[in-house]
C-alpha cells in the first residue's frame, strides 16, 4: 500500500517524464526532409537535442506549479498549446510536402526557382517526351543532386525553415500533453 501511495503522489512526475521520453522518441521517428541525399548526417541532430532540452526545461518549470487552484491555468495553457501546436504542425506538413520531394526512400528539400540551364533541360525533356515531368522525377533524372538544380541559398532557407517548424511543433505538442497531465494532477489535489 505504501508503494501505491508513493506512485500515486508522484504520478505527475512519472507521466511528465514519460511524455518527455515520448517527445524525444517521436523526434527520431518523424524527421524533417534532408538537405541533400549525399551529405552524411545532413539532417541536424542538433534539432533533436533542442527538442529534448526544451521539453525537459519546460517540464521542470511546469511541475513546479502544482497547487490545486492552478488547474484552470494549466487547462487554458493546454488548450492554447493544442491549437498553436496543431497550427504549426499543419504549416510544417504543408511546407514539407511543398518544399521537398521523394528521392527513393528519402525526402529531400527542393528550391523555388531552378537554374535557367536546368529549367531549359526540364522543359526540353517535357517537349521531347510529351509528358509533364514532376520535380521528383527531375531530381531522380539528375541523380538526386538538388544543388545542381536549385541555388544553395534557396535550399538552405527552406531546410532551416522546415527544421524550425519541426522543432516548434514537436515541443508545443509535448507541452500540450504535459499541461493536460498537470491540470489533472492539480485538480485532483486536496486543498
Amino acid at each position: 500500500m505504501k508503494i501505491l501511495r508513493k506512485i500515486k503522489s508522484g504520478w505527475t512526475a512519472i507521466m511528465g517524464f514519460a511524455t518527455w521520453v515520448l517527445v524525444v522518441v517521436s523526434s527520431f521517428m518523424m524527421e524533417p526532409p534532408q538537405r541533400s541525399y549525399f551529405e552524411e548526417n545532413n539532417s541536424p541532430e542538433v534539432s533533436k537535442f533542442i527538442i529534448a532540452a526544451l521539453t525537459a526545461i519546460l517540464l521542470v518549470q511546469i511541475l513546479r506549479r502544482s497547487r490545486k487552484k492552478e488547474y484552470k491555468y494549466w487547462y487554458r495553457i493546454s488548450i492554447g498549446s493544442l491549437i498553436f501546436g496543431l497550427a504549426i504542425f499543419s504549416c510544417y506538413k504543408f511546407m514539407a510536402d511543398r518544399f521537398s520531394v521523394n528521392f527513393y526512400d528519402t525526402k529531400i528539400v527542393t528550391g523555388d526557382t531552378m537554374f535557367p540551364s536546368m529549367k531549359h533541360r526540364k522543359d526540353s525533356l517535357e517537349l521531347a517526351k510529351k509528358i509533364h515531368i514532376t520535380d521528383s522525377d527531375f531530381v531522380k533524372m539528375c541523380q538526386g543532386k538538388v544543388e545542381s538544380i536549385w541555388p544553395e541559398e534557396q535550399l538552405s532557407k527552406r531546410f532551416y525553415l522546415l527544421n524550425l517548424c519541426y522543432i516548434v511543433s514537436t515541443v508545443i505538442i509535448g507541452i500540450f500533453i504535459i499541461c493536460v497531465i498537470q491540470a489533472i494532477s492539480c485538480y485532483q489535489q486536496k486543498e
